[in-house]
């Protein structure tokens, strides 16, 4: 459950990302059934998944790495870009998922996004403005753009978006791993 417009697309985000996830790899994440508006709170919204019992604990490392290969190399981009059809979310924090046609441009986006949110929070701060300014200009261009130079190309791959422990589990009944809590979009492989 969640509230208000950020709320309905938080929703809307992870039942369209476990969508994906399942197209590739239908036990890898439980079956999103529906997300909407409930009917008596219409500022209150709702994702409905299949129930899992999960184990404590981390997933087996071979059965999660098998299956996060088989997400980032079985995955295509329905356009061959970078990005979203969605906008999702890492927690409450929305993903500039914006399609572009190279990753610089998709991660550099993506930072730029991330800190206007701290200047939103902070208000006017000359300081992170200044500190932007290295890593957008010099850094990511310097590190990312060889990647996609010189004939080289990165194929879009889906991923998971906010991947960490707190959001995967094994399944009790299967023994299989399980990633939820996701925030899907296409970007380079080496990226979750």
């Amino acid at each position: 459950m969640a509230t208000g417009d950020r709320g309905r697309g938080m929703m809307n985000g992870e039942f369209d990302s476990l969508c994906e996830i399942r197209k590739i790899s239908p036990e890898f994440a439980p079956r999103p059934i529906s997300w909407g508006t409930c009917r008596e709170d219409r500022d209150r919204h709702f994702l409905l998944l299949d129930f899992h019992s999960l184990k404590s604990g981390p997933p087996s490392a071979v059965d999660f790495g098998r299956e996060i290969a088989k997400l980032h190399n079985q995955s295509r981009s329905p356009n061959g870009m970078f990005g979203s059809h969605v906008t999702t979310y890492n927690g409450n924090l929305p993903q500039d998922n914006q399609w572009t046609k190279s990753w610089e441009e998709f991660f550099t986006n993506g930072i730029k996004s991330v800190i206007q949110m701290g200047l939103d929070v902070l208000g006017p701060n000359e300081e992170l403005q200044s500190l932007s300014v290295v890593p957008v200009s010099n850094i990511i261009p310097r590190l990312l753009r060889p990647l996609e130079t010189e004939g080289r190309a990165i194929k879009p791959s889906l991923l998971h978006g906010d991947l960490w422990t707190g959001n995967i589990a094994t399944d009790l009944a299967t023994g299989k791993p399980l990633v939820f809590d996701s925030s899907t979009y296409y970007g380079h492989h080496e990226c979750q």
